[in-house]
């Protein structure tokens, strides 16, 4: 089973009435995404919400207000 995209309460409720295409990759670009975060995450002094996969966000959709 593939893992939650985005699983912070807050980020989520920030995009709550949005829409988005996202598309997720696979194997060696997952991999390269996946390596990348873990590094750049363990510089940061406090924690950062941010999706929990590599993504393609596709975006420009109409949202009603």
């Amino acid at each position: 089973m593939r893992r939650p995209f985005m699983n912070d309460p807050e980020l989520l409720r920030s995009l709550r009435g949005q829409q988005h295409l996202v598309l997720r990759p696979v194997a060696d670009v997952a991999e390269f995404y996946d390596d990348g975060q873990r590094s750049l995450r363990g510089r940061l002094q406090a924690p950062l919400p941010c999706p929990t996969t590599g993504h393609v966000t596709l975006r420009g959709f109409f949202e009603p207000e």
